[in-house]
């Protein structure tokens, strides 16, 4: 059974800190807050539930009221020091939420747990002005599986947008770290998805059907340092030729992907002149929405978070659905 419950002015609870601090440690139940409201909600959030029973605790939004890009929809935001969410449980499933970051800190932070099953679904992660990042995942005890799920990252911060710090940071670490059908993009020198451990026990980094776009960045858009990229990791696209995976492509530009990397403006949406038809990877999110609440189609399976292409042979139509998540894990 799910105890479900709602968030915003006027709801059950009229912040997410709010229901979170309602959910019992150690629950015997999952628990479910969903957004109903358009609105901001400034300052910070923590999702510090001990989870003894191994339930799975979700966030969510309404398809109506689910984030856009240039600041529509339901979002977490702030400017003063601190990350703005801050996830410090285990088995929880963050959906359809933007959150951005314009002070020093991380707009997603992701700490010290062990045994962390935790799945990001359609987020969109920015950090602006600041030194944070738009997910950052450190000091990690064992056992992690992380999967961020058609999730966008945008940073025009010196942080860099997804940063998976390893053992350097903290004690020893296994399990795997996915990112599936995810875009990003950042203008600095930061690699976009930069994986650093030490020499310890190592995670290893799946990913698939994913856009990373960072053609100032030192040592290119995926930079693995000393981690370890799956055999599984293919169907990506970079402006370098970094991207994992044999069916990879490389030398391409954000600007002919995305409908905008104006700063400020960013919409790492598919651009309406890009041949999608170029761009179709493996069917891993099939049948699941996209980051914008529409299909991700059979046999024409975008690579990104977008999903624009239909698989009209497949019997799918590109629509609006609601989200029935489980990690599966």
């Amino acid at each position: 059974m799910t105890v479900e419950s709602t968030i915003g002015t006027g709801q059950d609870y009229e912040t997410p800190s709010l229901w979170e601090a309602a959910v019992p440690d150690d629950a015997t139940e999952a628990y479910k807050g969903t957004a109903m409201v358009d609105q901001q909600f400034a300052g910070q959030w923590t999702a510090d539930m001990s989870n003894a029973s191994n339930v799975d605790h979700e966030m969510t939004a309404a398809l109506a009221v689910r984030h856009g890009f240039n600041y529509s929809g339901v979002r977490i935001t702030g400017s003063a020091t601190g990350s703005r969410i801050t996830l410090n449980t285990t088995r929880f499933i963050l959906s359809n939420w933007a959150v951005d970051t314009t002070g020093g800190g991380h707009a997603i932070n992701i700490v010290a747990v062990s045994s962390s099953n935790l799945l990001f679904r359609n987020v969109y992660s920015q950090s602006r002005l600041s030194v944070g990042r738009a997910v950052n995942i450190g000091g990690w005890g064992t056992s992690q599986n992380v999967v961020f799920e058609a999730c966008a990252f945008v940073s025009v911060a010196t942080g860099g947008p997804v940063n998976l710090l390893g053992p350097t940071y903290g004690s020893s670490s296994s399990g795997q770290w996915s990112l599936h059908n995810c875009s990003g993009f950042t203008p600095k020198t930061h690699s976009l998805l930069w994986t650093n451990f030490g020499a310890a026990d190592r995670p290893t980094i799946e990913v698939i059907n994913c856009k990373f776009f960072a053609a100032s960045a030192t040592n290119g858009a995926y930079y693995d340092d000393g981690g370890s990229f799956t055999a599984s990791s293919d169907y990506n696209v970079s402006d370098g030729t970094d991207a994992p995976g044999a069916n990879s492509i490389g030398s391409e530009a954000a600007s002919d992907h995305f409908a905008s990397v104006t700063d400020g403006a960013e919409d790492l949406s598919i651009k309406s002149t890009l041949n999608k038809a170029a761009f179709i990877g493996t069917n891993q999110l099939a049948g699941q929405a996209d980051v914008e609440g529409d299909f991700f189609a059979v046999g024409a399976c975008d690579m990104g978070c977008d999903a624009e292409s239909v698989g009209v042979a497949a019997g799918f139509l590109k629509r609006r659905l609601g989200l029935g998540l489980g990690l599966g894990m």
